[in-house]
């Protein structure tokens, strides 16, 4: 039998069901009937402790002054201390077996310095929210069948205030999120210096609780980094702080969704590990079934996006990591030799269906390495027609997207964790139309339901032409009801075709919709200016087919407009 205010607390806790920690953990105001202070209580967790005390302002940082109660045999330790009030700075001093006295910030705080190593006590209740309506919208939608294209940023690097400050989450507002909104992205993805919790270096916590509700009051889904490859899953007492964190910042940040970092290279799959996953992602799906679940990490296990009921490990989507390493390969070498690789492009279908599965340009693939712009083969020009040539087949193969910082506007020097991305560079010709050519790929991809809509769908992707030398590949993509199809032809010479035919679906009159090689976008305006009515004559297994031009270095979308 429970006797004690602490023994449900520390029976869940050591058995790893103590899915609303944070409601004891760290530090937390205590007020009587009146709603007045009376004081704070601390929880921590210290299990290798012989003792532990609180110091801060209220106690001359002297550990003598507020030792804990030692709770549980495992290690929990509670202390109520009168008179403290918010604002307050403080830490633990632990005593180890052999003495030594080590001073940390409290683990489960919600607001920490600019440094992360003093807590600080924060009344973290009473924001009140403005996303109602958005919240109510997220439980009738359908993320396999949306468009979804996510903007990954360092609130450290992506700009920068004139005097070399940081923006803060209240200018951000104004400064962030006009901007995203404005390059066609639906959601942000957020990787902040400090794991798990906002730093006071962009403001208070309640100041990122109102950049969340503008965000979703513009209709812009946020999306948080979770990292669980420093911890260690077989402890219960960790599975009981990870579940209550990521519950924390569903309740109290309103995120839409988790990135979720699980291996870190010394880390190999295990049993518990897996049954962690599915404990935690069930978890999660039973508390805000809408959130979204993302897995970063490279898992050679089958059914990761499939839901826990069905023997999968719970998660909406995975990074394909398999293609993008193929796909960025094959448009790193020259275009003369990219016949020798061609299976990176025609094997890269093989896997697109096994897993539900989002197409990562990410922070990983671009940090201390070269920029994608710089990655690209060839002369100026080509550099940036390769690099829309990429973008495009980016954009048309299935799956969902997700861009680093900087991509939409080829950013070109290496990225440094502390430097600001070189916004001047939109100020040239070739970067703002290659901006331009971002923002006029992303509508398309977001209005063309044969685009979006069919990313778990065998039957959403066709070859029609992938076997020669010329390095040019036809494919097309259709809708879930297949009444609505695109079809799309990349070019990874530089050499331009004109009258080349190539086998469509349906009789009728076709129109080219988008074509990376306009002038606009920085390209020679090699395009399909006229409708085009298709002849009898067969092509590539079809009855039918339209003869067009093919730009050079290129790819252009024909849509069947009347048949």
């Amino acid at each position: 039998m429970l006797n004690n205010p602490h023994d449900f607390v520390k029976y869940l806790f050591h058995k790893g069901e103590l899915k609303d920690a944070y409601k004891y953990l760290g530090s937390h105001l205590v007020f009587d009937n009146a709603y007045n202070i009376i004081g704070v209580s601390f929880y921590v967790y210290a299990p290798h402790a012989k003792s532990v005390s609180v110091i801060g302002d209220f106690n001359n940082w002297d550990y003598r002054n507020n030792p804990m109660d030692k709770v549980s045999f495992d290690g929990l330790f509670y202390a109520f201390i009168p008179n403290v009030t918010e604002n307050t700075k403080y830490q633990y001093e632990i005593i180890l077996d052999n003495n030594q006295h080590l001073q940390i910030p409290d683990p489960f705080s919600f607001y920490n310095d600019v440094n992360n190593e003093i807590s600080i006590v924060y009344h973290i209740d009473g924001y009140k929210w403005h996303d109602q309506e958005y919240q109510a919208l997220l439980k009738t939608r359908n993320y396999k069948l949306e468009p979804l294209i996510i903007y990954e940023l360092h609130l450290t690097s992506w700009k920068k205030k004139s005097n070399g400050g940081f923006f803060s989450y209240k200018e951000l507002i104004n400064e962030l999120i006009p901007y995203v909104l404005t390059q066609g992205f639906t959601h942000l993805e957020i990787i902040l210096p400090y794991e798990n919790k906002p730093i006071s270096t962009f403001g208070e916590p309640k100041d990122l609780m109102s950049f969340i509700d503008c965000c979703h009051k513009e209709g812009l889904g946020v999306i948080w980094e979770y990292n669980l490859s420093p911890y260690n899953l077989d402890e219960n007492e960790t599975r009981s702080q990870l579940l209550a964190r990521a519950l924390f910042w569903l309740d109290y940040y309103h995120v839409d969704g988790f990135k979720i970092n699980v291996l870190d290279t010394s880390k190999e799959f295990n049993f518990s590990t897996i049954d962690f996953l599915r404990l935690f992602n069930s978890t999660i799906r039973e508390h805000k079934k809408e959130t979204l679940l993302i897995a970063c990490d490279k898992f050679d296990l089958p059914n990761i996006t499939k839901s826990v009921n069905d023997g999968g490990l719970g998660y909406n989507f995975m990074w394909n990591h398999y293609w993008k390493n193929d796909v960025l390969e094959y448009f790193e070498e020259e275009s003369l030799f990219r016949k020798y690789l061609h299976k990176n492009i025609t094997y890269s279908i093989l896997d697109a269906y096994k897993e539900s599965f989002i197409l990562p340009i990410s922070f990983d693939e671009l940090y201390n390495k070269k920029s994608l712009i710089n990655r690209m083969p060839g002369d100026y020009w080509q550099k940036f027609a390769n690099y829309r040539l990429l973008i495009g087949f980016f954009i048309t193969f299935p799956g969902k997207k997700l861009f680093y910082m900087g991509c939409e506007f080829a950013h070109m020097r290496e990225y440094k964790p502390n430097e600001a991305l070189d916004w001047r560079l939109l100020e040239y010709p070739s970067h703002d139309a290659i901006n331009h050519f971002m923002k006029d790929i992303f509508h398309l991809y977001k209005i063309e339901k044969a685009l979006h809509e069919t990313d778990n769908i065998n039957e959403g992707f066709t070859w029609i032409e992938a076997n020669n030398n010329q390095s040019i590949y036809i494919y097309y993509r259709n809708n879930i009801n297949n009444d609505e199809f695109l079809v799309i032809v990349l070019n990874a010479t530089p050499i331009i075709y004109h009258d080349y035919q190539i086998g469509v679906p349906k009789d009728g009159f076709y129109e080219e919709i988008f074509n990376s090689d306009r002038q606009y976008y920085g390209g020679y305006n090699q395009y399909n200016m006229k409708l085009l009515k298709t002849n009898p004559t067969p092509s590539h297994g079809y009855e039918q087919h339209i003869s067009i031009t093919i730009p050079p270095l290129g790819f252009s979308i024909f849509k069947l407009i009347k048949s």
